[in-house]
């Protein structure tokens, strides 16, 4: 995890956002950026799904707001000051104040922490088509802390496919790339993370999706048969309209794969099965890992990768993402913002959004007491 690069002199949010570069023009700049996107938070957590209701908000609590903070604006900021900040927004510098910010809400830092989960998810309003023929869309890179409950956004990934036969390429933009076009370094290549792993001196769980197609057909191959299988190991879900067995079944990783995936001690094969809402499902997922541990800590660590998951359907379901229409700077600047304000939930004690949202939508001085929290001091 990188060391804080914000120049915030508090640890609130505030703070963090105040310390962020204005990428506007002077010239006729009569609202503070730091204020936008704080307006722009507090609004996602008032279930605001577009610039207009950021306008609204922005009206509807603009004397406390500004009597609060200590401002002094005449007009509060309309929907086309919303989309022209946005439009020039440094969303390199907004992933890194997001995550100074979260890294600094937990207690010692993040040396405590010995498991992070990470995934990707593709933001489908920022989806557009390209001259050949093929999609241009942008994917946000998730870091969650499991224990806390909490996501760090390190970047977001510009991606782009000229056909549809065509390979799909990605250009970071976010926290850590410098703005620089890196396909080959980029988060989003499953050889790139292996390799910072191992230079970390970090265990891995990978996931081995499809889309790997020689490396999944090899360890497919491995789990078929009569082989044997030395460490198997089985568990049950009954919650939520769902009815599962997942299985797991492990060996060790045979030359052909450790000599390319160095470090790889086992692969592995979890098959879930049952009934969800009344239908029959199965499916098959495979992982790398570098772990030696019994059946059922490896069965564990394989749940609780599913975590991130949960994270993900709550930013489709309680915030709406899929349904937002952002392009460019707008949809990375936006998906930034909601990673901040769901984490504003969690730090303030709230395992569940949509209840913490129920609370704090109609509160402003709640809302602005979540801004303001600074970490508890806890010796470490």
């Amino acid at each position: 995890m990188p060391e804080s690069a914000s120049t915030a002199t508090d640890l609130d949010l505030i703070s963090y956002l105040k310390a962020l570069p204005d990428a506007r023009m002077r010239r006729g700049v009569r609202i503070p950026p730091w204020y936008l996107l704080l307006v722009a938070v507090l609004g996602i957590l008032s279930r605001c799904q577009s610039l207009r209701d950021l306008e609204r908000f922005a009206i509807r609590h603009h004397s406390m707001l500004t009597e609060a903070l200590g401002l002094e604006l005449r007009r509060p900021p309309s929907d086309s000051a919303f989309r022209y900040f946005f439009c020039q927004v440094d969303v390199a510098a907004l992933c890194t104040a997001i995550r100074d910010w979260t890294i600094a809400q937990i207690p010692c830092g993040t040396s405590d922490l010995d498991q992070l989960i990470c995934d990707g998810k593709t933001l489908r309003g920022s989806i557009e088509p390209t001259a050949g023929g093929g999609s241009a869309f942008i994917a946000q890179v998730t870091i969650y802390f499991a224990a806390l409950g909490v996501g760090d956004q390190p970047g977001l990934l510009c991606h782009w496919q000229e056909s549809r036969a065509g390979g799909a390429q990605a250009v970071a933009w976010g926290a850590g790339s410098g703005g620089r076009a890196d396909p080959g370094g980029c988060p989003a290549h499953p050889e790139a993370v292996f390799r910072q792993l191992l230079e970390q001196g970090a265990d891995f769980l990978l996931t081995v999706k499809a889309n790997q197609k020689i490396l999944h057909r090899q360890i497919r191959c491995q789990f078929q048969g009569k082989r044997k299988i030395p460490f198997v190991a089985s568990d049950q879900e009954n919650s939520h309209g769902r009815t599962i067995t997942w299985t797991l079944r492990a060996k060790a990783a045979p030359e052909h794969i450790t000599e390319d995936w160095i470090g790889t001690s086992w692969i592995v094969e979890v098959t879930a099965t049952g009934s969800r809402d009344g239908k029959p499902f199965q499916a098959t997922h495979l992982f790398l890992t570098s772990l030696r541990t019994n059946p059922d800590a490896l069965m564990q660590l394989v749940r609780d990768r599913w975590s991130i998951e949960g994270w993900h359907w709550i930013r489709d379901t309680q915030l709406h993402e899929d349904a937002h229409r952002y392009r460019g700077n707008g949809a990375g600047a936006m998906a930034t913002l909601r990673t901040a304000a769901l984490n504003l939930l969690r730090l303030a004690g709230f395992r569940s959004i949509r209840s913490g949202m129920q609370a704090v939508m109609h509160d402003i001085t709640a809302l602005l007491a979540m801004v303001r929290r600074q970490p508890q001091p806890v010796p470490c």
